[in-house]
């Protein structure tokens, strides 16, 4: 595996919340993101194709860059805050990379706000350190999800040139479960004529179940338009000219800066995945999948496929302030994107009443909610 440079960045980077534009995530998250760029290499990453500093120069020379006042920033943004939601690490880069264990970021930004109360959700291809382990098993609210492709170990190497080996994550799916951290598998992404065979799909879902993982997430590759070049060239050095003539005759649908497979194609994986993950005893959701209707706008497919209320499967309600660290504000689902009753005390997460914000919820959002004037504060 080639060796990453990793760029220290000492300026002042936090939490902000869901990015703008289409949205099929159920629960609010503030995201938290120490590391941009990934090391993993995965085909079809789409972190070369997001904006902003760390991303730009990752996309030039595959450096990660380390934001290394990050835990003490967050800190600092919890402590301003009455009113919170869990912290994601990481929708946008892996936070246990091998750099992590050189900074330690994701652990320190765990730390602080496990030590605040507030749960946090991980998604990872590689296994999380038993300090991890230990901090995410301390909220009942806190969520572990291992994203892998496929649990043939040598594919699984081909498609990605980092992360950890099958036998290693099963093996960490089973820590976590054994702590008693809600644990997810993500079949995420799916990646057409390579990791779709029923047979293969079956493999995942039965290692998944006998691991005690309770929740299945899937989706189809997307390639960015900004790098699909790139990810033909991948495919073309790993499987031939002729899987990208294939990749081009599915990838017809283009929605924002991304392609999609056709959408037929996706709807017959999700039925299989659903059904396989449903006769396993487990339960099943989409991320962040999309079709069209006749205008052309898109209409998501979550709610057609998804056998829980939430995403990630677990109920994860909105925290208020107690003291010197947050509680549960009221015994709910935590699906804002549907609800209409935000029993919260903060009516504007009643998202299936309001729609959703263009800009999405945003840090800002949770600091104007933490007026002092709010009824809340008075529980």
């Amino acid at each position: 595996m080639r060796k990453t440079n990793i760029i220290r960045n000492e300026k002042l980077k936090g939490l902000h919340g869901w990015y703008p534009g289409r949205r099929e995530c159920t629960a609010e998250r503030l995201l938290a993101n120490p590391y941009n760029g990934c090391a993993h290499d995965c085909l079809g990453c789409y972190a070369g194709a997001l904006p902003g500093e760390g991303f730009r120069r990752h996309n030039a020379d595959g450096s990660v860059t380390a934001w290394v006042n990050f835990p003490v920033v967050v800190a600092y943004e919890l402590d301003r805050l009455d009113y919170a939601c869990a912290l994601y690490i990481s929708p946008v880069a892996d936070p246990l990379q091998p750099v992590e264990k050189e900074l330690g970021l994701t652990e320190a930004t765990i730390r602080v706000a496990t030590e605040r109360g507030l749960p946090v959700d991980v998604v990872t291809k590689a296994v999380p350190s038993p300090a991890i382990l230990d901090l995410l098993a301390q909220n009942r609210h806190s969520l572990l999800q291992f994203s892998i492709p496929t649990a043939n170990e040598t594919l699984r190497q081909r498609l990605m040139r980092g992360g950890a080996m099958v036998t290693q994550l099963e093996e960490g799916i089973r820590r976590a479960v054994d702590l008693g951290i809600y644990t997810v598998v993500r079949i995420d992404p799916i990646y057409p004529y390579l990791t779709d065979d029923p047979v293969r799909l079956s493999h995942i879902i039965a290692m998944a179940r006998d691991s005690g993982a309770r929740h299945i997430i899937a989706s189809v590759l997307d390639l960015p338009l900004r790098i699909v070049g790139r990810i033909y060239s991948r495919l073309v050095a790993g499987w031939g000219a002729d899987m990208v003539a294939r990749y081009r005759s599915l990838y017809t649908t283009r929605i924002g800066g991304y392609l999609h497979a056709q959408e037929d194609y996706r709807r017959e994986e999700f039925t299989l995945v659903r059904e396989m993950a449903t006769t396993a005893g487990m339960t099943f959701a989409l991320c962040m999948e999309f079709g069209q209707d006749d205008s052309g706008k898109p209409v998501g497919l979550n709610r057609e496929f998804a056998t829980t209320i939430n995403c990630e499967g677990q109920a994860t309600p909105i925290y208020r302030r107690k003291g010197a660290g947050f509680v549960p504000a009221a015994d709910c689902d935590g699906a804002c994107l549907t609800c209409t009753d935000a029993r919260c005390g903060i009516d504007e997460l009643a998202l299936g009443k309001r729609g959703v914000p263009a800009k999405g919820i945003q840090l800002a959002d949770w600091r104007r909610w933490s007026r002092r004037d709010h009824p809340l504060l008075k529980l």
